[in-house]
């Protein structure tokens, strides 16, 4: 039995989401979105905005200019980027996925849900999730490089549980996944961007350690003019070294970009995390939002004794970019090219504010206490409401109730109280034709009234003169023009005249 309320509240047209390559602006483009990507509930306590990092795509393959997720690689086809492909993930595609009722080695460990992520419709396979997920939840599979997925593109609203376990892959079992998969962590292509693989090189000499490699790249973002702007100039064929070492002017997309290639020029594993950082806090709900204009891009590089460590160097260009909401952000201009982006939920008007929040908590309840019902939920406030439920009444009802709504469709169709009524001396007439035909006189409402005087001879003298005047007073109403302010007295003339006959 499907849900009692199947009443969807998507729109039909499913805003496409981050996808799985990253070239200069991309992400920038993203931002101006504000568009819902999805929203999430904590079952304890919220971890702090710096910490939320909504991991979604893993970039590995680079040409010089964009990064993109080796999808043949990982599920066994290229498919990926036709979006709404429509068939879906099987196992014998790929072992590189832990499905919940399959789980591979990387994959099977204790699940603790700590929060529910509500993900709207991306016609994509990405699932967003902290670091180190692990999940349950039916047709939700764990990728050996620890993020999730769903089997099929992601059509309408789904909802899945995540635990918040930052044990899932162990260090061992990491460093075996590392090595099956080190050919996809350190290619890069060395016909372009020469100043940057000069200058990792004798960066590599100075710092060997990964650590002090990534604090050195990055301290050169406080010593240099660098600039965080959602406008940044074009780049060319060496867009790396265009950007690091010329305009200094760019988005998260530009800062991680530099930084991978940095690391794997260095011999450091390393990948391109695409995702959502941060989102907006409803405290009233108690849940996060995260919208299209929080996409983010960042980077994991390998360190033998942690495993993979995650690093952002947009928070050294633009920490107020990972230390509040994005869009709090740009409500106050702390971001360059914040301008592009036109959208009434950037406001800082007070009641505009309080209209948006109010909506959004009643969008996300509506979800969460009606269309989220489980049939087992439905069937207990069934039993609360009205007991023991008999189903014979309750499909009597539901005809009943169906008939109800049918008929005051078809009520609200025709619109019967929107039909025009005739002229009041125009009723006036049809009411003499009818009292004519009680004394064997027929005539035709659309009878000229003077046509209908010769056929008077049936009726006695009182009679005959009632009639003959009320149509005599009926033809100077009707075609000849008098004055309005005799109107009504007129009108009670003919009332009179008809009574008589």
């Amino acid at each position: 039995i499907p849900p009692i309320w199947q009443i969807s509240t998507d729109s039909g047209q499913a805003q496409t989401g981050l996808s799985d390559s990253m070239s200069p602006g991309d992400i920038s483009n993203l931002a101006r979105s504000d568009a819902l990507a999805f929203r999430v509930s904590f079952a304890g306590k919220r971890p702090a905005q710096e910490h939320l990092y909504w991991r979604t795509v893993v970039m590995t393959r680079f040409d010089g200019r964009r990064w993109w997720q080796d999808n043949d690689y990982w599920f066994g086809r290229n498919e990926f980027q036709t979006q709404g492909w429509a068939k879906p993930l099987l196992e014998r595609n790929s072992q590189w996925i832990s499905w919940p009722d399959a789980p591979r080695s990387w994959g099977q460990h204790h699940i603790d849900e700590a929060y529910q992520v509500i993900m709207e419709p991306s016609q994509q396979h990405w699932l967003p999730a902290l670091a180190r997920p692990g999940s349950q939840t039916k047709h939700v599979g764990l990728v050996a490089d620890q993020r999730l997925i769903y089997r099929y593109p992601i059509q309408q609203r789904i909802q899945y549980g995540v635990n918040a376990s930052r044990a899932t892959a162990a260090l061992a079992k990491e460093r075996q996944l590392l090595d099956d998969h080190a050919q996809q962590y350190l290619p890069y292509p060395i016909q372009f961007n020469p100043k940057m693989r000069a200058y990792a090189k004798q960066l590599s000499l100075q710092y060997p350690e990964p650590a002090a490699f990534v604090r050195a790249f990055i301290g050169q973002i406080f010593i240099q003019d660098y600039v965080y702007t959602l406008e940044p100039p074009l780049l060319g064929e060496h867009a790396v070294d265009e950007f690091w070492f010329e305009s200094r002017r760019g988005f998260c997309a530009h800062y991680a970009s530099a930084l991978a290639l940095a690391l794997r020029v260095a011999g450091i594993p390393s990948r391109v995390i695409g995702g959502y950082q941060g989102g907006e806090w409803d405290a009233s709900a108690q849940f996060l939002q995260v919208r299209q204009y929080d996409a983010h891009a960042w980077v994991e590089y390998w360190d033998n004794q942690q495993g993979w460590v995650q690093v952002d160097p947009t928070a050294a260009v633009a920490p107020h970019r990972i230390e509040q909401s994005f869009a709090q952000s740009l409500r106050t201009g702390q971001t360059q090219g914040a301008a592009a982006i036109v959208s009434w939920r950037l406001s800082n008007v007070g009641w505009l504010n309080q209209v948006r929040n109010q909506w959004d908590k009643l969008e996300y309840l509506w979800h969460k206490r009606v269309l989220n019902y489980k049939v087992e939920q439905q069937y207990a406030l069934l039993k609360k409401w009205f007991g023991t439920v008999n189903w014979t009444y309750l499909m009597v009802g539901l005809v009943l109730l169906i008939s109800v709504f049918l008929t005051l469709v078809t009520l609200w169709q025709m619109k019967p109280w929107q039909r025009p009524r005739q002229p009041v001396e125009v009723r006036l007439y049809q009411e003499l034709v009818k009292r004519l035909s009680k004394h064997g006189i027929y005539l035709s409402t659309a009878s000229p009234p003077g046509r209908a005087a010769e056929k008077l001879t049936g009726l006695n003298p009182e009679q005959y003169k009632a009639a003959q005047t009320f149509l005599a007073l009926y033809q100077q109403w009707v075609y000849q023009k008098s004055d309005k302010r005799y109107e009504q007295q007129k009108l009670n003339k003919l009332k009179f005249w008809l009574k008589q006959v």
